[in-house]
């Protein structure tokens, strides 16, 4: 009897002993995997930074400086991009046609857009307005993605001459309440978010943002998981595009009142019906007030429905820009 509890006391011992080894030796490997991925980060934003002022052109306009890239050639789609986006992200959802110049500018309070260009959906399009005079544009298709709906929406409405065609993806129309608690709890945060975020991109979470059927829908194509994955990276360095995000969110919760009646625009709405971002219940809603609008709608589509379901939507778009599209 005596031997077995001194056995049973070495093992015991034994064990408790490698237990308080395992616990610095796991705080070690924590330490080195935590200063090797810091470093990794400060590489890959110095990288992030560096190509993003490599790839666009800053603007003067009567309104404020406009940061902007152009690619292709033909009739200008102007594409304003949706939230904690940049003029990269306005070029990941550009129509894939070389048939169609690209037009895709940071929306205030973005890269190298000051916020003080303009804050308003209304003060966006005026800015649009002037970007286009300063470069000698007549006219342009305005695509709103996103949180990008807006502004679109009131340059249409403003300024009908100058819009050959108005596109809506999965824009936003009107107030979403979740968005306004969302905006200041986020405010103190956002500054010190590029490592975390960095650290996020690598992991698989869009699949888990939006539910099962994005995870399915990606699984089913790899061409459309990688322009995804394109996608999300145009959210990076956050810090760069902080003014921007909170205001957009500061935004929504003020009453749009967008007199979607008056709208002479041909437009085109895209949306689709499980989209968790913004609520198919806008794109319903701009279909059904906007005069004469023409509607995609994706079944079980995502707020992602314009990259996972490209198959579908690119003919579509290309189609209805071709139509409307000014002789040259």
């Amino acid at each position: 009897m005596t031997c077995d509890n001194r056995s049973e006391y070495n093992e015991s011992t034994m064990a408790s002993g490698k237990k308080r080894l395992c616990w610095p030796l796991a705080a070690g490997l924590g330490a080195v995997l935590g200063v090797w991925a810091a470093s990794r980060h400060q590489q890959e934003r110095s990288r992030a930074r560096s190509r993003l002022r490599e790839n666009s052109l800053l603007i003067d306009t009567a309104r404020g400086v406009v940061e902007t890239a152009r690619r292709g050639a033909g009739p200008t789609v102007l594409v304003l991009h949706g939230a904690a986006g940049g003029y990269d992200m306005g070029l990941a959802l550009r129509p894939h046609s070389r048939s169609f110049q690209t037009l895709s500018i940071s929306r205030p309070g973005y890269l190298r857009t000051p916020l003080s260009a303009g804050r308003t959906a209304g003060e966006q399009a005026d800015l649009t307005a002037a970007l286009l005079d300063a470069l000698e544009l007549d006219q342009v298709a305005v695509m709103g993605a996103s949180a990008g709906g807006p502004s679109a929406i009131e340059f249409a409405l403003r300024y009908p001459q100058r819009c050959w065609a108005l596109v809506l993806v999965s824009a936003i129309n009107g107030p979403i309440p979740a968005l306004v608690s969302l905006a200041q709890r986020l405010k103190p945060l956002l500054r010190f978010m590029d490592l975390p975020v960095w650290v996020l991109m690598q992991l698989p979470l869009m699949p888990i943002l939006h539910g099962p059927a994005l995870a399915e829908q990606l699984r089913m194509s790899p061409l459309e998981r990688d322009s995804l994955r394109a996608l999300i990276r145009t959210v990076y360095p956050i810090s760069e595009r902080i003014d921007g995000l909170l205001n957009d969110l500061q935004q929504n919760h003020v009453s749009q009142g967008h007199a979607l009646e008056d709208i002479r625009s041909p437009t085109l709405v895209m949306h689709g019906d499980a989209d968790r971002g913004v609520p198919f219940a806008h794109g319903l809603e701009s279909a059904q007030r906007i005069p004469h609008a023409e509607t995609l709608f994706v079944p079980e589509g995502s707020h992602m429905s314009f990259i996972t379901h490209a198959p579908r939507i690119q003919p579509t778009l290309l189609d209805f820009l071709a139509r409307h599209a000014p002789s040259r």
